[in-house]
Order: structure tokens, then sequence, then C-alpha cells
């Protein structure tokens, strides 16, 4: 097939956040530094939309203390995760200056190296005007696949490792599992995912055995997904299930989002946080490779 074109840019870059919880006595304020790819569609329009993009690591004022502190449940590590994904409405008043509103969904956790890690899920909204110093090239690109390339469906493999700190002794215990995945493009931007991955969770078996049970610590689940996808950066969420898990509490549907950037032709790399009914549990890495169609 030919090539074909969209309206599309793309801003990406550094961002410095103060985000103060207007509870200073237990939860105090934030600074976070991330980095940040904004995907822009219908760029050459008068009013187009942008999906930013964050992931960082946030400076936390005020912690989980036993004593001083208890009832934070929300943070306690000072250096923790943070992950944002939003809608943006950008109006040009000229060719140098928009007129922004947003809403972002953000989050913060220390993705269970230290307990407790409830983590802190919120939405924002923001509005303000970005000024470019240089006028950018609105015009529509050529986007490099052509439509053929773009339908045929992927495959991926991961290797992922993680850790996470077993209460009340603080023992830090490594966690390796995998993931493979598939992918059905949709169009250029948009795909639905299909993946399974498998996790060898001693940090299970060790809480169940001082329970008093003895469980094995593999686990693997089924995922079903969406993903958006601009040039090598891509956002995956997934709702997934666990098939093979002998611990009851880890028999519920979670969600997991995913980060990846595609780092050389085949190669991935990849930040990934799973949540269960909105608490942080794992935060993990992983080094994927692309499959040959």
């Amino acid at each position: 097939g030919n090539s074909y074109e969209y309206p599309l840019k793309s801003r990406k870059g550094f961002k410095v956040q103060y985000v103060n919880f207007n509870n200073e006595t237990q939860l105090g304020s934030a600074f976070s530094l991330s980095a940040f790819t904004e995907p822009i569609i219908g760029s050459n329009r008068k009013l187009f939309f942008s999906f930013p993009i964050e992931a960082g690591l946030i400076k936390l004022s005020k912690i989980y203390d036993p004593i001083n502190n208890p009832k934070n449940l929300f943070f306690s590590s000072p250096i923790s995760f943070y992950l944002s994904v939003g809608l943006q409405a950008n109006f040009k008043i000229n060719k140098q200056l928009l007129l922004q509103t947003a809403m972002q969904y953000q989050h913060i956790s220390n993705g269970g190296i230290k307990m407790p890690n409830k983590g802190m899920n919120f939405t924002s909204y923001h509005a303000g005007l970005c000024y470019y110093l240089n006028e950018p090239n609105w015009q529509k690109s050529k986007l490099a696949k052509s439509e053929n390339e773009v339908f045929k469906t992927q495959f991926e493999a991961y290797v992922l490792g993680t850790a996470k700190t077993l209460s009340p002794s603080n023992k830090l215990l490594p966690m390796m599992g995998f993931q493979l995945s598939a992918l059905k493009p949709l169009n250029y931007f948009h795909a639905i995912a299909f993946s399974t991955e498998g996790l060898y969770n001693s940090h299970k078996k060790a809480f169940e055995k001082n329970k008093g049970n003895e469980v094995s610590a593999w686990e693997q689940s089924i995922l079903l997904g969406y993903q958006l996808s601009i040039g090598t950066t891509r956002l995956q969420v997934f709702f997934g299930y666990p098939v093979i898990s002998e611990s009851s509490t880890s028999k519920n549907i979670y969600q997991r989002y995913m980060l990846v950037k595609t780092i050389a032709k085949r190669w991935l790399i990849a930040g990934s946080l799973k949540d269960e009914g909105h608490v942080a549990d794992i935060f993990d890495v992983r080094l994927g490779y692309k499959l040959k169609p």
C-alpha cells in the first residue's frame, strides 16, 4: 500500500510540577520531575487535541510513620514513582500562541517496594497558555508505514523484574516473570492487545507462609487491553485475571498500565504498574523484543 497522511505532531520534553494535597499535617506536598511525550492529532486545525503521557519521580514531604504519621497509608517512600495520562484541548490564538485546557489522571506510589503503599490516584484539571518561540509547521505529516504494514498483527515478548517489601520484616523480595502479547491494530494509532503474563511472586509465597499457608509462588494471568501508539512511544492499558494463583486475595480482576518505548528496531523497554482495586500493588521494568508477524 501507499503511505498516507495525518495532521500529526508531537511534543516531548521534561516537566517539573508542584502538588499541594491540602492536608499539610498528614500528606504535605510534593515536587515531581517527569519526562513526557504528547501525541497531537489534527494539528492543522484551529482546535485540535493532544494526549500528554508522563512518567518520572516525585519527592514527597510527608510519608507514613507508625508514631508521628500513622494515618498516611498512601505514601511510605520519600521518593516514589509518578505516572500521568491526559486529554488536552488546544486552541490556536495565532500560529505561535495556544490556549490549552486539560484533564489528567495522575498516579503516585512506590510500586510496592515499601509498605504501606496504597498509592494515590487523582484527577486534575488545568488551563493555560503555550507560546512557541519559533513558529511550528502545522501542516500534515506523512506517516512512514504503509497501510498494509499498519494493520498487520504484531507479537511481542518481554522479561520482567521487580521487588516488593515483606512486612513487618521489611525484607525486599525479588520477583521475575515474562509477558507475551499479540497486538491487532485498528488504525495507525489504536490497537487491541491480548496478552498473558507469568510471575514468580516470592512476596505472595512468603506472605502466605507467615499466615501458616503453603502456596505456590507462580501466578499466570490473561489480559485484554488497549494501546495508543505514537511513533516509538506507546501507552497500554490492560484488565487482567489470574488463571493460576493459589492465594485467595489475588483472584481478582486487576489493571495494568504500561509505558513502552522502542529503543532499537525491535528492542523495547517498558515500565509497568499493577493496580488492584485502585491500590498500587507492584511496579516492574520490562525488556522486550518484537517478534516477526
